[in-house]
C-alpha cells in the first residue's frame, strides 16, 4: 500500500508545475500586492511584495492577471518544466469616467470644474419616460418650471405672457426662440435625436446676453459616428374615466400613438 501511494505521488508532481511570480507596475515598477491571477476555476493573489506561488497542471494554460485601477492582463503560457518564473508588469488604466459640459464656458470642461449649477439629462431619461415633448421631461427637473410653455428657473424671473422668461432657450448654441412671441416652441426640438440637456440654474447674461438672466437651456444634439446607429420607437398613451364624472369633457377619451425614428452614421 505504501508503495502504491507514492508511485501516485510521484506522478501528481510529475504532471504539475510550480509558478513562481511577481506582479509590478508597469512604468514604475512597484509591486502590486492582493493582485488576483486565475486561471480555469481556481485562483491566487499576490503577496505585500506583489509575489505568488502556485501549482498548475503541466500544458497549455492561460493567467488572468488583475488589479484595481490596472489593466487586466491574459497571458498565455505553455508550461512543461517543473519551474516557471515569471515578472508581469501591469500598466495603470487611464479610462476617464466624467460628464463634460459645454454651456457654462463656450467649450468643453468636466462638470466637476464649472463654476455654476447646473443639470445633465442624457437621452436615457427621454426614453424611460415615453416623452413626446421637451417641456414635460424639464418639468422633472428640480428647480425648474414650465409656466404656460415658458421655462422659470428657481422663480428668478416671474412670468408674463408673451414678455419671456428670462430663460435662454438653445439648440447646439444657437438661440431657439420663435421670431414674433420671443418664446420657444417645444415641439420644434428634436426629442429622438437628443446628446444630452444642459440647463444651467442662474444668470449667464455675461456670456448669452440679457436673454438669460434667470438660466440657460441647451438642448446638444447627436452627432455622426463611424459605427452606424439606428433607432426606432413607438409608445402609446390613453386618458381614462375621472372618478368624478362631471370632470369628464370629452366623449371619445383621448388617445394617441408616437413613433420616433433616428438613424446615424458618418457614411450616409
Amino acid at each position: 500500500m505504501s508503495a502504491l501511494a507514492l508511485g501516485s505521488v510521484g506522478m501528481t508532481a510529475a504532471q504539475e508545475s510550480l509558478i513562481i511570480g511577481h506582479v509590478r507596475d508597469h512604468i514604475h515598477g512597484d509591486p502590486l500586492s492582493a493582485a488576483t491571477i486565475q486561471w480555469r476555476d481556481q485562483g491566487t493573489f499576490t503577496d505585500n511584495q506583489g509575489a505568488f506561488r502556485t501549482l498548475v497542471k503541466k500544458g497549455p494554460q492561460e493567467l488572468t492577471i488583475s488589479y484595481v485601477g490596472y489593466e487586466t492582463l491574459t497571458l498565455p503560457l505553455d508550461v512543461y518544466e517543473d519551474t516557471v518564473r515569471l515578472t508581469i508588469g501591469l500598466k495603470p488604466s487611464t479610462s476617464l469616467l466624467r460628464e463634460v459640459t459645454v454651456t457654462t464656458g463656450k467649450y468643453e470642461q468636466p462638470i466637476g470644474e464649472t463654476t455654476a449649477t447646473i443639470e445633465i439629462l442624457k437621452p436615457g431619461l427621454l426614453e424611460q419616460t415615453n416623452t413626446t415633448s421637451i417641456d414635460e421631461v424639464l418639468g422633472k427637473v428640480p428647480g425648474v418650471a414650465i409656466i404656460d410653455g415658458q421655462a422659470n428657473i428657481r422663480g428668478g424671473s416671474g412670468f408674463s405672457y408673451g414678455a419671456g422668461s428670462r430663460v435662454l432657450v438653445l439648440v447646439d448654441d444657437i438661440p431657439a426662440y420663435q421670431a414674433d412671441a420671443g418664446f420657444p416652441n417645444w415641439d420644434d426640438f428634436p426629442l429622438e435625436n437628443m446628446a444630452q440637456m444642459e440647463i444651467v440654474k442662474g444668470a449667464s447674461s455675461a456670456l448669452y446676453g440679457s436673454s438669460a438672466l434667470n438660466g440657460i437651456i441647451n438642448l446638444r444634439t447627436a452627432y455622426a459616428k463611424e459605427t452606424p446607429v439606428t433607432k426606432a420607437s413607438v409608445f402609446y398613451g390613453a386618458t381614462l374615466n375621472p372618478r368624478n364624472i362631471e370632470r369628464k369633457w370629452w366623449d371619445k377619451a383621448p388617445s394617441g400613438i408616437w413613433v420616433e425614428f433616428v438613424g446615424r452614421s458618418a457614411h450616409w
